[in-house]
This record gives C-alpha cells, structure tokens and sequence, in this order.
C-alpha cells in the first residue's frame, strides 16, 4: 500500500491566485493526480519515478463565510456542490467576529494537526501559498508528516522552502489545470 494522503485545499486562496493566473483548478484531475503520486508526462509516462499509489484519507476545501450582500451566492452553491460531488469535504469556516481568512487558516491548522496526531496520515498535500502555514508545515515534517505545498508562483518563499515539495501549478496544466481562454469575444 502507499501513503495514506489528506488534500486540505484554502480554497479562498486558491480561487485569489487562479484568477491571477488566469487558470482554473480542475479539482477531479487534482484529486486523481494527487491519488497517484504526483505528475506524469503528456505521454503518461512517470516523471523521474516520483509516481506511486497513494490512499487520499481525507480530501477537504476550506472556505470563508459568503459576503453579507449575497452576490455570487449561486456560483459559490455551484462550487460547494461541485466539491462535494468529487468527493471533498467543503468546510465553511466561520466564527462570530474572526474575519474569515483567519478562520479558514485556523481550521486548516486544527484538521492537519489532528490528522497528524491521530496517526491518519503519512503526507499532507496542502493547496495554498500562504505564508502563514509555514509553521505549521515545519512542525508537521518535523514530526514525519511528509507535507508537499501545491500552489501558483505567487506562494511564500518561506513556504515553499518549509514543504518536503513544491508543486507548483502552472506548470502541471495538464495535470490539474485549465487555462482561461482570454481570446473569445
């Protein structure tokens, strides 16, 4: 058997970065990929032998509390239920008076750390560039939880530099990714 993997995605960070991009994440193709260890060749050849089964424990998207004014409600169920469908568990992080950016990172703290302590898992595959985790990612490695950050560009150096690995995802666009076609009228 291979690694026993959560996918814990900060999905307001994500969704920021992708539009920055110009990207979408195809969720499905991450959830596949992730399954499978990492990347393959267009050819589905495996890329430097880092491919090998993994079992996905836990495949989680954390989002802040929707806007007060209800705009993009329906895009936002559209997602959820999306999620869902894949097989992710969708958290709305919130909590009366705690902005929900610091909500969401608080949750995803809390999931990792359980999951770690409780034995559940031999790597993390975390979806954020957000510098706040690093911490949390060198207390995790440093406890044999293997945590690969998979994220744009745009991630915190210190971040990337905390992970066992870095994805980064522009570059595997055939694996997770769909570019926005921005020549269409």
């Amino acid at each position: 058997m291979g690694d026993r993997v959560a996918i814990l995605v900060d999905g307001n960070n994500i969704a920021h970065s992708s539009r920055r991009y110009g990207m979408i994440v195809d969720y499905g193709a991450l959830l596949s990929w992730a399954a499978r260890g990492g990347p393959r060749h267009p050819d589905g050849s495996l890329v430097r032998g880092l491919s090998y089964a993994r079992e996905v424990v836990a495949a989680r998207v954390y989002l802040g509390p929707s806007g007060s004014n209800g705009s993009g409600n329906g895009k936002r169920k559209n997602f959820m239920s999306l999620m869902q469908d894949l097989g992710f568990e969708v958290i709305v992080s919130a909590e009366e008076g705690n902005p929900s950016k610091t909500a969401v990172d608080r949750d995803i703290t809390i999931d990792a750390l359980l999951l770690a302590y409780n034995g559940q898992v031999d790597r993390i595959l975390l979806l954020s560039g957000d510098g706040g985790f690093t911490r949390l990612v060198k207390v995790l490695n440093g406890v044999g939880v293997q945590v690969e950050v998979c994220a744009f560009p745009n991630a915190s150096k210190a971040l990337r530099q905390a992970a066992r690995r870095f994805w980064d995802l522009t570059t595997i666009v055939g694996a997770t990714m769909t570019k926005i076609r921005t020549d269409c009228t």
